[in-house]
């Protein structure tokens, strides 16, 4: 869970609000990480400041930072790393052993056809969203939240949007918004003149042909944005690396997490790591984790639902085919994996482990019965280097 340092609303979701903060601990002292969300709700205080603002956070020992402020104090753009930003993340992740960083990226508006799975591209495809579409819509009718419907479309008309068309769309969208939730009427002008301008760039040739490679596949940027991978500033300059990961919006979260959702992520060793909003009562969303107690009005508890996809959770962890995680976890497991270590035991074998305890590749090197220059890894013969006393091998789980 990430919060804010501060917020404008004294009793915002902040730590400068003691009741907010009192939850937080309850929440760390039941193994939930508390992570900062950015320096500042809405404005970038001074540079000076940050030490002071971030302090509160020491106590949670936090291992993420996620910052969908982009511009508030983030080093970290799609193309990496930019030590030339006003305001160095460095002083802020330093003090407070910060190891995994968003990297800024979502993958979509909506999961597509339950797939969980950030490793499968080729599901976030225009077709597979408007496969989904009547679905959805029936869903958002009989749940009673119309506004759900306009939500899905914009997931399909986001994935379908041409690159060079994607600035005139997000300038159309902000006038519907306007209008819609504002109710201003003054928005509708220049909301018509915005969706004629978007028609006609997108019926340009070479933005066509976009639209047409969207619809069978996913967006380029969707296709070459890694899921998780090492922070190259710190990599170059040789010190703690740091990793950077990237997300996808989970909004249905009834849905997108039930049972046939878990058993295809399993089935295809996918890779997820969500960005959602449990505590969401947004209209345009199809379902929600939470809602009012029946009897006691202020009082909240999950859905019937999305509780019974917290059990399927349960039990598919529990039987040691699903692995759920902080995102601290996430980037120490993989940090440890790579920390081999080789010993000798009695007599010709040799144990080779990793530093980490989840899915420990464990192996014998039988050295009975090879030839001189090789060893037996699980009867695959592995060459050593005499002179140097390395051994090439690949480690196979146990």
């Amino acid at each position: 869970k990430t919060v804010f340092t501060k917020t404008d609303d004294p009793d915002g979701a902040g730590l400068h609000n003691p009741e907010y903060v009192e939850i937080c601990e309850r929440a760390h002292a039941a193994g939930i990480e508390i992570g900062p969300h950015g320096i500042h709700e809405t404005v970038e205080p001074p540079l000076e400041e940050f030490s002071r603002l971030i302090e509160p956070f020491k106590r949670f020992e936090p291992n993420t930072w996620i910052d969908h402020g982009r511009s508030f104090h983030c080093n970290y753009r799609l193309s990496g790393w930019d030590p030339r930003h006003e305001y160095n993340l460095e002083q802020v992740l330093g003090p407070l052993g910060i190891d995994c960083v968003w990297a800024g990226f979502d993958f979509g508006l909506a999961v597509p056809n339950r797939c969980l799975n950030q490793l499968a591209m080729h599901h976030f495809c225009g077709a597979r969203f408007m496969r989904d579409l009547p679905r959805s819509a029936w869903r958002a009718i009989c749940a009673k939240r119309p506004w759900a419907i306009p939500h899905e479309i914009a997931a399909i008309i986001f994935q379908m949007m041409p690159d060079r068309a994607m600035k005139q769309y997000f300038e159309m969208h902000r006038h519907i918004e306007r209008f819609v939730w504002g109710r201003k009427l003054s928005a509708i002008p220049p909301a018509l003149r915005e969706t004629l301008q978007l028609l006609a760039l997108i019926t340009k040739p070479t933005n066509l042909r976009e639209v047409i490679r969207q619809l069978a596949g996913p967006r380029a940027e969707l296709a070459m944005a890694p899921v998780m991978y090492k922070e190259h500033e710190t990599l170059n300059r040789r010190e703690r690396q740091r990793w950077l990961f990237n997300t996808i919006a989970v909004h249905d979260v009834e849905d997108v997490y039930d049972r046939k959702a878990l058993v295809q992520l399993q089935n295809e060793y996918g890779f997820h790591i969500a960005h959602t909003y449990l505590a969401s009562m947004s209209r345009a969303h199809l379902s929600h984790a939470l809602r009012r107690h029946p009897q006691h009005r202020d009082h909240w508890q999950l859905t019937p639902r999305f509780a019974d996809n917290l059990r399927n959770m349960a039990d598919l962890m529990r039987g040691g085919t699903l692995w759920v995680a902080s995102m601290g976890e996430v980037c120490d497991y993989w940090s440890k994996l790579r920390e081999v270590s080789i010993s000798p035991t009695a007599g010709a074998e040799w144990k080779i482990k990793t530093a980490v305890d989840f899915n420990v590749p464990l192996v014998v090197i039988e050295a009975q019965d090879a030839p001189k220059d090789a060893v037996k890894l699980n009867s695959t013969a592995h060459l050593m280097d005499a002179a140097t006393g390395t051994l090439r091998l690949a480690l196979i789980p146990k």
